[in-house]
């Protein structure tokens, strides 16, 4: 009776072997089909009774927590490690409505503020700060502006060191780098300490 139900077993065996299985329909389309009905989770995989990978009712998954993704979304708990590049043939949405958006590469950083405030960081500290209110710093040992034909400043003053001096004023003639100019009406007062 044992040889018997051993060589059933080993024919099931083969036959499963050569054909699709299916959970929840009569004819699956891969090696392993799962057809959820409404209401019921796909899907589940837990290492050590903690849940790792499951396919939720709503057509979200979750990878390495037991969070409820949005519908049809994706909630990974983890690092996740690309072995190549993150590409996309359509742009690439990153929204966080409550926190901020880090950015790390190497020993630089990008932040986006959930407050509004755009912040680029290298290793050595903030360098350029773009704050809520609309204010630009720029930070570093040498800051170039180079432009090739204009560079417009429009402002009450330009302050250089935070000075309280005046170097040039309306009407005044200005030479920088070479070239010369007239401060205008519309230009404003430079200040030096």
């Amino acid at each position: 009776m044992k040889t018997i139900s051993l060589l059933l077993l080993v024919i099931a065996q083969q036959q499963l072997a050569a054909q699709n299985v299916g959970i929840g329909l009569v004819n699956p389309s891969d090696k392993l089909h799962i057809n959820s009905g409404v209401g019921e989770d796909a899907f589940r995989v837990q290492v050590n009774s903690s849940t790792k990978l499951r396919v939720w009712n709503n057509g979200g998954t979750s990878i390495g927590s037991l969070t409820t993704p949005p519908a049809n979304g994706l909630v990974v708990q983890g690092t996740i490690q690309p072995l190549n590049n993150i590409s996309a043939v359509n742009k690439i949405i990153i929204e966080s409505t409550a926190d901020s958006i880090v950015v790390n590469a190497g020993g630089s950083q990008l932040i986006v503020a959930a407050n509004g405030d755009i912040v680029i960081r290298s290793a050595a500290g903030r360098k350029i700060d773009i704050d809520a209110g609309g204010n630009l710093n720029l930070t570093g040992n040498v800051i170039t502006i180079q432009a090739s034909t204009t560079l417009n400043l429009n402002g009450a003053q330009v302050r250089l060191n935070g000075g309280t001096r005046p170097v040039a004023r309306i009407a005044d003639a200005v030479s920088v780098s070479g070239s010369s100019g007239l401060i205008s009406s519309a230009s404003p007062t430079v200040f030096t300490q």
